[in-house]
């Protein structure tokens, strides 16, 4: 079986091959196909948005696809950067997690969790979606060499680690 990975993050590609790494499915990506769609995610969910992904190029190619759309929830900030964890602050990954320190500077609580949901739509309209949690905290300054995103400002108590 072929299937489709609709994104343009490196890392993310990476981990989805890993991912799938024993099986017998062939992964394709959106630069073999030279195709650098950038699709709105104008959704209000994170569903909605890996939906949204998956919908447009499992269509456009007539393969089946797998989107994702994660992000960071900070309960303290009732539930920011949320859907906008990529765009936060208009800037790069690190932009993006100083904002976050910046705006939880004078936050005690700070609960908060990644989320990822994975959209797999077919050709024929079917579609299959999952969704995992990592529960964690909001660390005061940044730590670690590996990961992305807002791994390394993201410490998970019962490991004892940042993500990164």
């Amino acid at each position: 079986m072929k299937l489709l990975i609709a994104s343009q993050n490196k890392h993310k590609i990476e981990e989805i091959k890993q991912i799938f790494n024993l099986t017998n499915v062939e992964l394709l990506n959106l630069e073999q196909f030279n195709d650098q769609d950038d699709v709105v995610e104008d959704g209000q969910t994170f569903l909605d948005n890996a939906i949204l992904k998956a919908k447009y190029f499992a269509k456009k190619y007539h393969i089946p696809t797998l989107s994702d759309d994660s992000g960071l929830v900070v309960e303290a900030l009732y539930g920011m950067p949320g859907i906008h964890s990529k765009r936060y602050s208009g800037g790069n990954d690190k932009d993006n997690y100083i904002k976050l320190l910046d705006e939880m500077k004078h936050i005690k609580q700070r609960q908060a969790y990644f989320i990822t949901v994975i959209a797999i739509y077919f050709p024929n309209g079917h579609i299959f979606h999952f969704e995992g949690r990592v529960n964690g905290e909001i660390a005061m300054t940044p730590k670690g060499e590996n990961g992305f995103g807002y791994d390394p400002i993201f410490y998970i108590p019962s490991l004892g680690k940042h993500m990164a």
